[in-house]
């Protein structure tokens, strides 16, 4: 569910503001991870995403697997490896999460990526250049994370025509893969501000906020109140 919130705050100088926010906790399960090749692409039919497949070597995550060794080596940039191939991390969730929303967040793969958490599947992304997550709350067992990601660098120019600056390097026939950014997981109440966007408006010394509200919880998001303070440079509340 969303709800957007207007507020209005009379500001006395808007061109030097401040917007601060609490951090979320999070955990980073950047680091080593298990790893295996799928050059004949089997491991969804053969079902790798299951707790009990054997991986059969660990790579460092975030990192481009050409360069950790995986694939043909090459006289052109290190290895050579068009995918598909799978990733693990077995996590524990922290005790102090139980009960909040857990998301899966992902600052980059290269260059499509499907994630199976604890056996089941969670989502798939599409494209290298965003950052994306999942709502795994659902999917964990216990504190227990088993998770799992198959990333495919093929590039399918029916699906994702996008030509881009890491696309020089496939352009010279070599073809790169990977969780190129870290992996962390987070957690949030069950209603959690999902974005916020201030507007300012100058010439009559208000800004507008703009704050998208998201809740997983069955009873909705009413009756909450929302406070907004604008600060200028040094902290200061203004106005």
């Amino acid at each position: 569910m969303k709800l957007s919130v207007l507020v209005f705050a009379i500001a006395a100088s808007l061109l030097a503001s401040s917007v601060c926010a609490i951090a979320r906790d999070t955990l980073s399960i950047s680091g080593k991870w298990d790893f295996r090749m799928d050059p004949k692409d089997v491991g969804e039919s053969q079902r790798w995403f299951e707790s009990q497949v054997k991986y059969d070597r660990t790579i460092a995550v975030p990192g481009a697997w050409n360069a950790q060794g995986v694939g043909t080596a090459s006289q052109k940039i290190f290895h050579d490896f068009p995918g598909p191939a799978w990733y693990r991390r077995k996590v524990t969730i922290p005790e102090n999460w139980i009960g909040k929303t857990v998301w899966l967040c992902f600052g980059g793969v290269h260059r499509y990526a499907n994630v199976w958490v604890n056996g089941k599947k969670v989502g798939s992304h599409i494209g290298y250049l965003t950052p994306f997550r999942f709502d795994v709350s659902d999917y964990l067992q216990g504190r227990t994370a088993d998770i799992v990601a198959r990333v495919d660098a093929c590039q399918n120019n029916d699906l994702d025509p996008l030509k881009g600056w890491f696309d020089v390097i496939d352009e010279v026939f070599i073809t790169w893969g990977g969780l190129y950014r870290g992996v962390q997981l987070e957690a949030t109440d069950r209603t959690w501000i999902k974005d916020v966007f201030v507007v300012p408006h100058v010439d009559t010394g208000t800004a507008e906020v703009k704050i998208e509200i998201e809740s997983s919880t069955s009873g909705g998001i009413g009756g909450l109140r929302v406070i907004a303070e604008v600060s200028q440079w040094k902290g200061k509340p203004a106005g």
